[in-house]
């Protein structure tokens, strides 16, 4: 369908759900008289009529006329990333649309946000593809093999074609899910060719992070707040999420329209990843699987990486050792500056190689 007879179709449903047009581009629904019922049927409608796909949260987050069209049009800011690592009922995102050739999808960490990976445009390669994809709150507690088959569901369901190579990575726990997701695929796909790039993913048999530590990671990283966690545990140790959401509100990490749900939905992400590895057991991945591991004490230049003996732990198993480098660095400042660009240069080195080894031109 035409942009045209989008904003058309959009303006429609706007009118019908509001009673009266939008005046024009920067209108907003919510102080148009708009609130999470009308929003619900707004949505609704958008899905019908236009079959897209306008997650709540979206609108929350850009609720203007403008920028509702853009969405329902699939052109909406896809640079438009939380500051805070939390969820926000999008599953996949597009960071960088990019043209033909090769597609750059990363896995969520712990916190199941896309909020490490917003640099990634900068870092690599002008007009290739970068997307990168939540944990869906829906499928959080129902193992590693139904989450990897919803989000493998979710990228087949995308015109692929234009793709030779789909690189998947993630960041710790996100290194597990690109490992997983790209055996999950390599039995779909006919056309791209799957390479995994797995920075420093935990050993499965040592990640074991406690609940009450998830929470606190939760409140602090996933929203920004400046209160202590414990400020947000009753006397019998339940977490109360309301209260997290009204101090997100006042930190400016959840929009003042936004339901608690998204906090909510959010920690239920968080705590089923904090359990996801629970039983969990590393087999070995395509030959086109490399890994980049972090060690403080390692000997390589600064800014840059070396080839490690093995990989650590249960992925010794699983990732040939000529695939395998180390950074000096810790694993918690992985992915931030200077760090990142040595991650970057590391991911497009290591694509590149994959693609020699795999024939692609």
């Amino acid at each position: 369908m035409a942009e045209r007879t989008v904003a058309d179709a959009t303006r429609a449903a706007w009118t019908s759900v509001l009673g009266a047009a939008p005046l024009d581009d920067d209108d907003n629904f919510f102080e148009a008289g708009g609130d999470s019922l009308s929003a619900l049927e707004l949505v609704t409608i958008l899905g019908d009529e236009l079959g897209a796909n306008v997650p709540m949260a979206e609108l929350y987050r850009a609720p203007t006329f403008g920028a509702l069209v853009a969405l329902a049009a699939g052109e909406g800011d896809e640079a438009d990333v939380p500051t805070a690592h939390h969820t926000t009922g999008r599953t996949l995102v597009r960071l960088r649309r990019g043209g033909a050739g090769r597609l750059w999808c990363f896995l969520p960490p712990l916190s199941g946000a896309v909020t490490r990976y917003a640099p990634m445009p900068r870092l690599l390669p002008p007009g290739d593809a970068i997307w990168a994809m939540e944990t869906p709150a829906e499928l959080s507690g129902a193992g590693m093999a139904v989450l990897i088959r919803g989000l493998a569901d979710r990228i087949a369901a995308e015109d692929l074609s234009a793709f030779q190579t789909i690189v998947l990575s993630g960041y710790s726990l996100g290194g597990v899910f690109a490992h997983e997701l790209a055996r999950e695929l390599e039995t779909r796909l006919d056309g791209p060719k799957v390479v995994a790039l797995l920075l420093d993913p935990p050993d499965p048999i040592e990640f074991r992070p406690s609940l009450d530590d998830s929470f606190d990671i939760f409140v602090r990283v996933g929203w920004r707040i400046p209160e202590p966690a414990a400020s947000f545990v009753d006397a019998d140790g339940g977490y109360r999420l309301d209260l997290v959401a009204a101090a997100a509100r006042a930190a400016g990490t959840l929009p003042a329209a936004a339901p608690d749900t998204e906090v909510s939905d959010a920690w239920t992400v968080y705590a089923s990843n904090a359990r996801i590895l629970e039983g969990h057991v590393v087999t070995r991945g395509a030959g086109l699987t490399f890994m980049l591991q972090c060690d403080s004490d390692a000997e390589v230049p600064a800014g840059g990486w070396g080839a490690a003996e093995r990989a650590k732990g249960a992925w010794a198993d699983a990732v040939e050792p000529e695939h395998v480098n180390v950074l000096r660095a810790d694993h918690f400042a992985m992915m931030e500056p200077p760090n990142d660009q040595a991650v970057g240069r590391w991911l497009v080195a290591s694509a590149d190689r994959a693609t020699a080894l795999a024939g692609i031109s």
